[in-house]
């Protein structure tokens, strides 16, 4: 492990992943509670299937980042949170502060975003 090695500020970044991990399992929750009414004229049926859509697609990505987050804290546990999985290079720890789930350095983040649009 790189800087993240202090224990207090693991503590604090695990605090913050478990705390975002709850606001998205609730989310995730409300958006399924969401699509359940499905009453009222054609109009209106047209309108919460779009709206369902959207919410789909808002679930979704918090899926995803309900896997990010879940993903993190197993590398906690493991003891190699905060090491790039591209170049295996310790993560900075204004990066993880900012973005606890951050897997790449921003170098790494950079080539991997330039590379997806290619």
């Amino acid at each position: 492990m790189n800087q993240v090695n202090d224990v207090k500020r693991l503590k604090q970044l695990r605090k913050m992943l478990e705390d975002e991990r709850r606001l998205l399992i609730n989310g995730i929750q409300q958006h399924s509670l969401a699509g359940i009414d499905a009453h009222g004229d054609l109009v209106d049926q047209s309108t919460d299937l779009s709206e369902r859509e959207q919410m789909m697609g808002l679930e979704e990505r918090d899926r995803q980042r309900l896997m990010d987050i879940e993903a993190a804290i197993a590398k906690i546990d493991q003891g190699d949170y905060g090491v790039c999985s591209m170049c295996a290079e310790p993560i900075p720890l204004e990066r993880l502060k900012a973005i606890p789930s951050a897997e790449l350095c921003v170098k790494c983040k950079q080539v991997a975003e330039r590379d997806a649009w290619v």
